[in-house]
């Protein structure tokens, strides 16, 4: 499945994880289970790996729905730049449902997982 959507602001707790996010406009009639996915996001002429929540974010008491990508292998110091323009994804794989973890430190531990678990798409 591929979509395409622009940046918009975020919360900025995917930050205060360690797992600093691009979060996405939902698209309208955006018809995807919640859940965890490997994708590709294409940024002009480049393509990125990464992980993307869509959905609620339990965790944190949140039912708003949101969609963000973590990219892999990026240099969060000098992060690939928006600028409003066109991004599209590529979903690759779903890796697991939404659900809520007890603590931040716990969810942390399951992203540290999931971003593994994305990180063998590039090796197929």
């Amino acid at each position: 499945m591929r979509f395409e959507s622009h940046q918009i602001r975020g919360r900025g707790r995917a930050t205060t994880l360690g797992f600093p996010t691009i979060n996405l406009e939902i698209p309208k009639g955006l018809n995807l289970d919640y859940g965890i996915y490997g994708v590709n996001l294409y940024l002009g002429e480049n393509k990125y790996l990464g992980a993307m929540h869509y959905g609620p974010s339990p965790t944190f008491k949140d039912d708003l729905k949101s969609c963000e990508v973590y990219l892999l292998d990026v240099d969060e110091k000098n992060p690939p730049q928006t600028n409003d323009k066109a991004i599209t994804i590529d979903i690759l794989k779903y890796i697991r449902t939404v659900r809520k973890f007890d603590t931040p430190g716990e969810l942390i531990g399951q992203i540290e997982k999931d971003v593994e678990e994305v990180k063998k798409l590039s090796e197929t």
